[in-house]
């Protein structure tokens, strides 16, 4: 009862100061607030935004990897021009979609979402294209997509020789039995349907949903205003304290 009637007493205490004081402390208030809203507008803006990327030569770890390299390259100011207005890029996460085919899941693209933060809007536009750019222009990464290509290439036509190839064919045709003839065609033609999809589909790096450009910095200017308020009201309580003791 007693520690009711102590925590009732000192309600009423600093309901009465603040009352007595109200003026004061909302000119406090008034100017932490301006001066939060005022560091909010003249600070170095802050704009994040997402984009979706694909690739069916490079597996998530490669990915990562290259973008951590790009971000510590962006973080040491050691970059081009064209990533001047670049702060941070995260590699989010991966998603794999496999396309139906006789083969199971040996054809995967993987879906890459990756998170830009730049201190200006006008970098979204183009930073889609720039990490395209970035991912094909490695030497490495390109003379591997040849490589691949080149040997899907020349399986391809040794696979189309054999099926077209007349003496292999009547030979082929007098050893098997007509089902095991139809199942070494349909592997033929399922082999040349897989190779002719995957070099259509191979693809370095190449974008699914371009970054969109945002409308509004990443923090609020109301946890500014409020922080400065806050800030400004505790300095000038103290003050007045001390000033008064």
């Amino acid at each position: 009862m007693k520690e009711e009637i102590n925590l009732t007493t000192l309600f009423i205490v600093i309901a009465k100061s603040i009352k007595s004081h109200f003026l004061f402390l909302a000119i406090l208030l008034v100017i932490g607030g301006g001066l939060g809203i005022g560091y909010y507008s003249v600070k170095t803006p802050s704009y994040t935004s997402e984009a979706v990327f694909e690739s069916s030569l490079l597996s998530p770890s490669e990915i990562k990897d290259l973008v951590n390299q790009l971000n510590e390259s962006i973080r040491h100011g050691v970059v081009d021009d064209v990533y001047n207005n670049w702060t941070k890029i995260e590699y989010v996460k991966p998603e794999v979609s496999s396309p139906y085919t006789s083969r199971g899941n040996e054809f995967q693209k993987n879906y890459i979402t990756l998170k830009l933060t730049s201190n200006s809007t006008e970098t979204y536009s183009k930073a889609a294209n720039q990490i395209e750019a970035y991912f094909n222009s490695i030497p490495t990464i390109e003379k591997q997509k040849l490589n691949t290509t080149q040997v899907l290439s020349n399986y391809s036509d040794r696979l189309k020789s054999k099926s077209e190839d007349s003496d292999q064919l009547s030979s082929d045709i007098s050893s098997m039995t007509i089902q095991e003839f139809k199942l070494r065609s349909d592997f033929i033609l399922d082999e040349l349907a897989y190779i002719d999809l995957t070099l259509n589909e191979l693809s370095v790096f190449s974008t699914v949903k371009p970054f969109y450009t945002p409308t509004s910095q990443d923090e609020s200017p109301i946890l500014f205003i409020l922080i400065g308020g806050i800030l400004v009201l505790v300095t000038g309580i103290v003050i007045k304290a001390v000033w008064n003791a």
